[in-house]
């Protein structure tokens, strides 16, 4: 069966591919989770709305 789809596959980097905590050490997560505090203290986030907008464009 032929697909129609011009949709192209990529197969993620390392930086793609979401972290799992069941796999982090504590000293990993606890690092991660201070980077997470770093970038929302130099206000590096997005708002609920900004996330929704993105999500909905992605469609």
């Amino acid at each position: 069966m032929k697909s129609s789809s011009n949709k192209k596959v990529s197969i993620p980097t390392n930086q793609q591919i979401p972290m799992s905590y069941a796999t982090l050490t504590k000293e990993q997560f606890d690092s991660e989770i201070q980077k997470g505090f770093a970038d929302f203290d130099k206000g590096r986030f997005f708002t609920t709305k900004e996330v929704q907008a993105e999500l909905l464009k992605r469609r």
